[in-house]
């Protein structure tokens, strides 16, 4: 009988080393050979009933608890393990009852309180969850994942603020708790702190380097700072984790289109289109792709899918539109922007194409009304705006129309933001002077202004720019300009650009604006990196001097 009960002891820890090291089958041999000689063991039957949990045998492993609960009704962690068994096996309300039976026997049993919180949230019921997590902090006022639940019920409430303050004190009792880190990071992506948000995201892939949802979110909020190839990167090891994630492909397609790779775009919704068919995104920008791409057909027959389904679906309509009217079927183009515009007339993308096309048909005057309730819907900022889908406004400017042509320029100014910073490697005077313009109606308080190193040139700028800050300073608005130095940035854009929180335009020179050449002002979806720019160039009154500009010369020759 001694030898026995050695054996049975001999197995038992034998298997309790088996279960530290993950191998869950050796876990129920060993149990199961203890089991014939001791069968009602409780330490046996619990650790049988782990190694089946382990390896999703939750049948089984109820089994293993019963057979301990008709001995001892009360065991507690016989009943942990049946809730924990029911939990997994999504029979939540049985769970719950085991779970209130232990809390009878132990009021203060954490893993309770804990497992209750949980299930109550896969159930959406957060009040109920709120409750349990709250009683935990009673009992253990630092319990990191209480606070850390509660932020995530808050952020499902949509109070982010609220959720902040949990969260911050979860990270403050212990700064690498990587679900407070992530959804911390989450709820400051809604409320658009983005920069912030992924320092939190990337600190909790830094703990946790496999979490899917940690790199679609992050995703999301470089794709908000315009930072297309960082973000495209994210959404890719998303993908390497969970190759049919939806939400990762579809990311890796927007990222693509913003870096201008329209076929590859492509091929991401084609490959979501075979996981999830009716994904109306994916099938309209899979469409947009095909639009970039010239394949007006193709585009026409994603367009019409949605179509078919959802006939009043308005950025469809407006980007069949744009394919029709590459056609040179404008007529047709014009009655599917009419649609979109007697669904939404504040479309601001249906008008813009709307003028395209009375343009094409030779009808100016038109085309002039079209692109001004264009530009009266942005400036109102009560319009829907022009949409990342849609094909780019553009603004004509033409030798024919020289005053409409600042005041289309002007009105681009106007337009702007909480802030207007300005990208052009040839800035010139005309531009402060467009500005000045542009006051009555300016809705900045910062400007910023990049152009190229070029010294006689710069040095013509110092004293009319000084001049410029000194009397903005005096209506509130703050304005800087720095100098581009490094030739890698001079090689990497061509164009101007004028940015604002709300909008981007790709625009000509206000030299060729004043000399009324002809050309066009475009609303751009690609942002350039303008914050990592300012952060490499030069200030122009505090830096560009005669000791320091032919360091910086020598710096970039040496470069």
């Amino acid at each position: 009988m001694e030898r026995e009960s050695t054996d049975v002891s001999s197995l038992y820890n034998i298997a309790r080393a088996s279960y530290g090291l993950g191998k869950y089958e050796l876990v129920i041999d060993y149990c199961s050979e203890a089991k014939k000689t001791e069968p009602s063991n409780p330490n046996i039957l619990l650790l049988m009933s782990n190694g089946l949990i382990s390896l999703g045998r939750y049948a089984e492993a109820l089994l293993c608890t019963d057979n301990i609960l008709e001995f001892d009704p009360n065991q507690v962690q016989a009943l942990l393990q049946k809730a924990k068994a029911l939990k997994l096996s999504k029979r939540y309300e049985m769970a719950l009852e085991y779970y209130d039976r232990v809390l009878k026997i132990e009021v203060e049993n954490l893993e309770s309180w804990m497992s209750k919180g949980l299930i109550h949230i896969d159930l959406n019921n957060f009040e109920d969850a709120e409750s349990c997590f709250k009683q935990i902090l009673k009992l253990e006022p630092n319990n990191v994942e209480a606070l850390s639940s509660i932020g995530f019920i808050e952020i499902n409430r949509g109070d982010y603020k609220k959720a902040l303050d949990s969260l911050d004190k979860a990270v403050k009792i212990d700064p690498d708790f990587e679900s407070a880190l992530r959804l911390r990071g989450i709820a400051k992506e809604h409320m658009q702190n983005y920069r912030e948000a992924i320092e939190d995201l990337q600190s909790s892939l830094r703990i946790e380097p496999r979490q899917v949802l940690s790199y679609l979110h992050l995703g999301f909020c470089l794709q908000k700072q315009s930072k297309h190839q960082e973000a495209l990167s994210a959404y890719v090891r998303a993908s390497e984790l969970d190759p049919r994630n939806i939400d990762a492909i579809f990311g890796r397609g927007i990222s693509l289109m913003s870096l201008q790779s329209y076929g590859d775009a492509k091929e991401c919704f084609r490959q979501l289109l075979e996981i999830k068919q009716h994904h109306a995104d994916a099938l309209e920008k899979k469409g947009i792709c095909h639009n970039f791409l010239l394949e007006y057909g193709d585009a026409i027959s994603c367009f019409d899918k949605i179509l078919g389904t959802d006939p009043d679906n308005e950025s469809c309509l407006v980007n069949k539109a744009i394919s029709l009217h590459e056609l040179r079927e404008y007529y047709k183009a014009l009655d599917l922007c009419t649609r979109a515009i007697e669904i939404n007339s504040q479309n601001a993308d249906a008008w813009s194409v709307r003028g395209h096309c009375y343009g094409r048909l030779l009808e100016f005057k038109q085309a002039i009304k079209c692109y001004t309730t264009v530009l009266e819907i942005m400036n109102s900022g009560s319009g829907k705006g022009l949409q990342m889908d849609s094909m780019q406004s553009t603004l004509p400017i033409d030798p024919k129309t020289p005053f409409s042509n600042k005041i289309h320029f002007r009105r681009v100014l106007e337009n702007c933001k909480e802030y207007l910073h300005w990208v052009d490697k040839y800035f010139s005077k005309p531009g402060f002077e467009f500005i000045i313009d542009a006051i009555p109606q300016l809705q900045v308080k910062e400007i910023r202004i990049l152009t190229k190193v070029d010294k006689e040139k710069t040095e013509q700028l110092r004293k009319p720019f000084l001049e410029f800050a000194e009397e903005l300073k005096n209506k509130g608005i703050d304005c800087q300009m720095r100098v581009i130095t490094d030739p890698k940035i001079h090689q990497s854009f061509h164009d101007r650009w004028i940015l604002s929180k709300n909008n981007c335009f790709n625009v000509p020179s206000t030299d060729i604006i004043k000399r009324n050449v002809m050309t066009e002002i475009h609303y751009s979806t690609n942002r350039p990196p303008f914050d990592e720019w300012w952060e490499k160039s030069y200030d122009i009154q505090k830096d560009w001097n005669d000791k320091i500009y032919p360091t910086i010369v020598l710096l970039k020759n040496a470069s």
